[in-house]
């Protein structure tokens, strides 16, 4: 399973989908996310320090959890490649999804790796089912 960014984010701040997320850690062994997801989930925090939704001490407490979890390799943590950029690229190109960047290359390295998306974005869903990449909508 690949875990898109807005699943990692529900896992460390409590959320809407944070305990169904949580459920999902707990029952299962094999999450990957990728490095791009991992800055993702840096810039997350970083947005909601500087927007005063969240305290920089918690920000900082919670980036040292999620790098001690990587550090333990509590996900497998995957690089993106080219054969990322250039799937996601032959998306964007289709000109027919309302695809963003960032969605298109969680979209491209899932399907590329044979992973099913684990995702909270609707948008990231209906794209990955419109693609045929298989997904599940928390």
């Amino acid at each position: 399973m690949y875990l898109d960014t807005s699943v990692i984010v529900a896992y460390y701040l409590p959320e809407e989908k944070s305990e169904k997320v949580q459920n999902l850690f707990t029952t299962n062994s094999e999450l990957t996310i990728s490095e791009f997801g991992q800055l993702e989930f840096y810039s997350a925090l970083s947005i909601r320090v500087r927007t005063n939704s969240l305290l920089e001490t918690d920000a900082r407490r919670i980036i040292d959890i999620f790098n001690k979890h990587l550090y333990n390799s509590y996900y497998l943590n995957k690089s993106l490649n080219s054969k990322h950029y250039n799937r996601a690229a032959n998306y964007i190109m289709a000109l027919n999804l309302p695809l963003k960047a960032p969605d298109a290359l969680h979209l491209a390295f899932a399907a590329s790796q044979g992973l099913k998306i684990i995702t909270i974005d609707k948008q990231l869903a209906n794209n990955a089912s419109k693609l045929g990449i298989d997904y599940d909508l928390f």
